[in-house]
């Protein structure tokens, strides 16, 4: 009785896991599985069904899993690689602007001729001044395209004339340029303490005025020219009243000295 029993609970057992798959434990190995069957006396085909869909299922999930690695490793080669050309490219430009290295040019102001500088009682000043600027740039590979340059006089940070128009030029490497532009105010009002400056300066016997030039320029090297830059430059002009006024159309103001020009790019 108890025999018959024991027999058909043998008969019921279903194979374990491990008994089913002894290989697949311990980071199953796909070949063994594959090819060694378990041994059991119920081993049925439905068992070999079961074990070889599941060698399926993991060996696609490996192959998906190997395919992400390699699209994350080309990912990065690729991402690697496009850092490298950028800091190629970074230090490439670095040595070209340490080489040619472009300084801002020099501005010189060689002479002011005083034609004519008339205060009136009614606060107006009317002018007629040439001006004669000199330029030269230092670089010796680098040229310079001179583009929409004004030129006008201010006094006491005051505009006293209109702005005048440079011709537009091309300054090579070491060049030396000069323009001589006239700058006229004609009844210019000004600020009565303005008046009262240009009096005690009368007073004094000297009078200050700036020269200053804006515009734009563009850098040249080789075939290359780059984008507009803002130029602006300041010149002192330092007069010396020869009759001791200032009015009337005879030249009484008289430039004293060259002076050297601020520069800002």
């Amino acid at each position: 009785m108890f025999g018959n029993t024991s027999n058909k609970k043998k008969a019921m057992e279903v194979p374990t896991f491990q008994a089913t798959f002894p290989h697949l434990s311990n980071y199953l190995n796909f070949k063994e599985a594959l090819f060694i069957l378990p041994n059991s006396s119920h081993y049925t085909s439905s068992h070999l069904l079961l074990q070889l869909l599941l060698l399926l299922l993991l060996l696609l999930l490996t192959m998906s899993k190997d395919c992400k690695c390699e699209r994350h490793k080309i990912h990065r080669r690729l991402f690697w690689l496009v850092v490298a050309v950028i800091l190629i490219i970074l230090f490439i430009i670095l040595i070209v602007w340490l080489a040619l290295r472009p300084t801002k040019p020099r501005f010189i102001l060689q002479n002011t001729d005083i034609i004519q500088f008339n205060l009136s009682s009614s606060s107006t000043l009317s002018s007629i001044i040439q001006a004669t600027i000199s330029s030269h740039n230092p670089n010796e590979h680098v040229g310079i395209y001179y583009d929409n340059l004004n030129v006008f006089i201010s006094y006491k940070s005051q505009q006293i004339t209109l702005p005048s128009s440079l011709s537009p030029a091309y300054q090579g490497h070491g060049d030396v340029d000069a323009w001589s532009p006239f700058l006229y105010g004609n009844t210019v009002p000004i600020a009565p303490s303005l008046c009262e400056a240009i009096v005690q300066d009368e007073n004094a016997g000297l009078l200050l005025l700036f020269i200053k030039i804006d515009g734009r320029l563009r850098w040249k090297v080789g075939s290359w020219i780059s984008g507009h830059y803002h130029i602006y430059v300041n010149c002192p002009a330092l007069l010396t009243f020869v009759n001791g006024k200032a009015s009337g159309y005879s030249p009484s103001l008289k430039f004293r000295q060259v002076s050297a020009c601020t520069v800002d790019v």
